[in-house]
């Protein structure tokens, strides 16, 4: 079970993603920017959403803008990114929880002035049933984020 829940990011919003009611202009948002690649390659695997859901279609988008918003150091679109890579976000992407756990040691290995305990549980529950092979990767694909983000290896206690 994951703590809290996801917010709006604090940062003012670098990308602007068109308006729920605009289901048309949601689908041409998703479409122009499904591939875009990240910095280190990195592109979501989005889940089918179906031509009636526009809730996962909005999703999808939102989850395109917070992952340029996360690569670009925004610390509430890591935690929003980390979450739906755990939980799906209705379907809206396809899991992956080793990339989940890796976003959240970024976010404590940032040292973020908003990090509280609720980021250490989640980072806790999300490693919890990791094998030592799924934690390697885990520490390594952050490691990797990090340096890509903030232009420095992480610090020794997070690899």
């Amino acid at each position: 079970m994951l703590i809290g829940l996801m917010t709006v990011s604090s940062q003012a919003p670098a990308y602007e993603m068109p308006s729920l009611k605009d289901i048309g202009a949601v689908k041409t948002y998703i479409e122009q920017h499904k591939s875009d690649p990240m910095p280190d390659g990195y592109t979501l695997r989005l889940g089918f959403c179906g031509d009636d859901n526009s809730e996962c279609a909005y999703e999808q988008a939102r989850l395109l803008a917070d992952l340029k918003q996360a690569y670009d150091g925004d610390f509430q679109a890591q935690r929003n990114l980390a979450y739906c890579l755990e939980s799906g976000c209705d379907a809206a992407l396809f899991l992956n929880k080793t990339l989940s756990c890796a976003w959240r040691i970024v976010i404590l290995a940032s040292g973020h002035v908003e990090i509280t305990d609720v980021d250490v549980a989640n980072l806790e529950i999300c490693t919890a049933g990791l094998d030592g092979a799924s934690l390697s990767v885990t520490k390594g694909q952050a490691a990797r984020l990090f340096e890509v983000i903030y232009g420095r290896e992480i610090a020794p206690d997070w690899r």
